[in-house]
């Protein structure tokens, strides 16, 4: 059966303008894995020129966002009918590129 609870606030870096400031914020909500989600610990993340070109404005990001589109961490929470070959602990990398 997935498990569909988790931590319910974060630390996190976040870009609120373009060619703004980083600020930390450690109260952010923890967002819920949709049906077939998976809400995934982020143990490391890199940052690329993709990520310099979102805080130059060159991709029109909806903002704020979080930085970063190549993270790599754990599943910690299922979505409610997420397929049963993944599992909480599980090890994962994510591809994301949400500003293109």
């Amino acid at each position: 059966m997935p498990s569909t609870t988790g931590p319910t606030h974060m630390w996190a870096l976040r870009l609120t303008k373009s060619n703004g400031n980083y600020k930390l914020r450690k109260d952010i909500a923890v967002p819920q894995p949709g049906d077939e989600e998976v809400l995934v610990r982020v143990h490391a993340s890199g940052f690329c020129h993709t990520d310099y070109q979102v805080y130059q404005g060159v991709h029109n990001a909806k903002l704020p966002m979080l930085p970063s589109h190549e993270p790599a961490g754990t599943i910690a929470v299922l979505g409610p009918n997420m397929r049963s070959d993944w599992k909480v602990g599980e090890r994962v990398g994510v591809i994301s590129l949400p500003f293109v």
